[in-house]
């Protein structure tokens, strides 16, 4: 990935640009922490996978807002 990647999420049409350079220590944890929390099967996957799953940055390249947080 090289960072140009456009995400598309439909039905909302909220478009982002993943950020260049993926977060790392404190920055990295506190995300995944936060991930974690909301989508709890990502601490199983990572329980279960000797690598260590990225977590990237997006930033909306559109006016339409992003969905809310459930």
């Amino acid at each position: 990935m090289t960072g140009d990647e456009e995400v598309l999420d439909s039905p909302t049409e909220w478009v982002a640009k993943r950020q260049p350079a993926a977060p790392t220590g404190d920055e990295r944890e506190r995300l995944w922490q936060l991930m974690t929390s909301l989508w709890p099967d990502y601490g199983r996957y990572q329980s279960k996978s000797s690598r260590q799953i990225p977590v990237v940055i997006l930033q909306p390249t559109t006016d339409t807002e992003p969905p809310p947080r459930r």
